[in-house]
């Protein structure tokens, strides 16, 4: 599964809930499942974001994946949620810190590594 990052701050000139997005003619049914997902979670952040209400939004999304992990009704469905998330967040860190790095190098004049 690839996920289309959540942006880390919404735009702020979007004040409206984004449509659901159309699926390609091409598109399987578990990547319009993982399209309308995504475009509802990235929904929902934005609302948070705008009511400055994460903790909220924290705390419903924890008891969404706990009650995932009890469907999935295995020893490891922990683990694997948890370091699903663990991923995430690292390439979250690995993008944020090449972009801080490019724009860095870009107001000393240099090219970025």
């Amino acid at each position: 599964m690839t996920i289309a990052f959540l942006p880390e701050t919404p735009p702020a000139t979007e004040t409206s809930t984004p449509p659901v997005p159309v699926p390609p003619a091409d598109s399987t049914a578990e990547r319009v499942l993982e399209d309308r997902f995504v475009a509802a979670v990235n929904a929902l952040f934005d609302e948070a974001d705008a009511h400055k209400s994460a903790a909220t939004l924290v705390d419903v999304l924890a008891w969404a994946l706990a009650r995932m992990i009890l469907r999935v009704d295995s020893p490891w469905g922990a683990g694997d949620v948890m370091r699903r998330v663990g991923n995430y967040v690292c390439a979250l860190q690995e993008r944020n810190a090449a972009q801080r790095e490019a724009e860095d190098a870009s107001k000393e004049g240099r090219a970025p590594h």
